[in-house]
């Protein structure tokens, strides 16, 4: 897998990976673990109290995982989502564009749906609520989101 576009629908911001080989060894096998877990069980615990509650399509090659304050359901954080192929990329983004509305009553900075694979971030405002949080979210959606979609590529 090349190319790995990681966008921030709050900003507009991408980054672009080369492949996933930026993620070092005891980091990866700590998200191998996270994606064990959310695989099977549907939930993994982050860090500092948060849980990641995750859904997955296998057929669509999407996932979906809201980061929760102290795993309450009630108050998300962060949205970290992936797409690895096209019709899934498709709803993802217009379902991603959809919640960011509700969220903010207004457009996502992100305008155009990145070419696949990708990884899209949504920051919600209840993240204020925990903002040491916001420090290690970006990586963890980062990482998270290449070892999913390199799970979509392997059942391929």
């Amino acid at each position: 897998m090349k190319n790995i576009s990681h966008i921030t629908l709050n900003t507009g911001h991408i980054a672009v990976y080369e492949d996933d080989s930026i993620m070092e060894n005891d980091t990866r096998s700590e998200i191998q673990r996270m994606v064990k877990d959310a695989k099977e069980v549907g939930r993994t615990e982050v860090l500092d109290g948060v849980i990641a509650s995750v859904a997955e399509d296998e057929e669509l090659g999407v996932y979906m995982a809201t980061l929760y304050i102290g795993g309450n359901k009630e108050i998300p954080i962060v949205e970290t989502t992936g797409a690895f192929t096209e019709e899934g990329a498709k709803w993802l983004w217009e379902n991603m564009n959809e919640v960011y509305h509700i969220a903010y009553e207004d457009r996502a900075k992100a305008t155009e749906c990145p070419k696949v694979p990708f990884i899209c971030d949504l920051v919600y405002p209840t993240s204020i609520l925990v903002p040491y949080t916001l420090d290690w979210t970006g990586s963890f959606a980062k990482f998270f989101g290449l070892e999913m979609l390199k799970s979509f590529e392997n059942e391929q």
